[in-house]
């Protein structure tokens, strides 16, 4: 009885959340390469969201589409790198260079929204913080903000947006740390 309550709960997460491989496969396609087979990310990404599935657990305070997300790129990277399209550290750095946040995420209308999507409200707050932090950031020193631009919107590798600036990885990261001080300032008085 318990087991088929268990797999009910596992199949309704992953009918649930199917939109979300498309999401996450459409990301991966257009950013690592356009000559992947979208269809073959699907594929592996759904993969990814039965394994999600699997190993979630409410009680670690995590949503399952944040859990599920990260299970499903992960899949999507490792069949291309067992394809042998990207090495390892390839994918490594890809993964570490992009956290550059969206200035302008797209807000459904609650008509458009499939089941287990995020709630159009908490959309909208996360644009406002967005459009907050862009604002933040353009306030910052023109050394700070090219740093912060380099690093967090084209995503680039500290050490590489530090050469780019003439900075030693040292100093580099001292300027990250004054830019991040300055970004905590300028939010908290807005």
């Amino acid at each position: 009885m318990a087991l088929a309550k268990l797999a009910r709960r596992r199949n309704d997460l992953v009918h649930g959340h199917l939109h979300l491989v498309r999401a996450v496969a459409w990301r991966v396609w257009r950013d690592l390469d356009a000559t992947l087979d979208f269809e073959d990310l699907v594929g592996h990404g759904m993969v990814g969201l039965v394994q999600a599935a699997r190993r979630y657990d409410p009680r670690r305070g995590v949503t399952f589409a944040t859990f599920a997300w990260h299970r499903i790129r992960g899949a999507m990277f490792d069949a291309v790198r067992v394809m042998g399209r990207y090495t390892r550290r390839e994918i490594a750095s890809y993964r570490a260079g992009r956290i550059a946040v969206d200035p302008d995420p797209p807000v459904p209308s609650v008509d458009d929204l499939p089941d287990g999507a995020p709630d159009p409200d908490e959309l909208f707050a996360q644009r406002d913080r967005c459009l907050r932090l862009r604002a933040a950031v353009a306030k910052l020193p023109q050394r700070e903000r090219g740093f912060i631009e380099k690093v967090y919107y084209e995503g680039k590798r500290f050490r590489v947006a530090g050469s780019e600036l003439g900075l030693s990885k040292s100093w580099a990261s001292r300027l990250h740390d004054r830019a991040i001080d300055g970004l905590r300032e300028l939010i908290e008085e807005d």
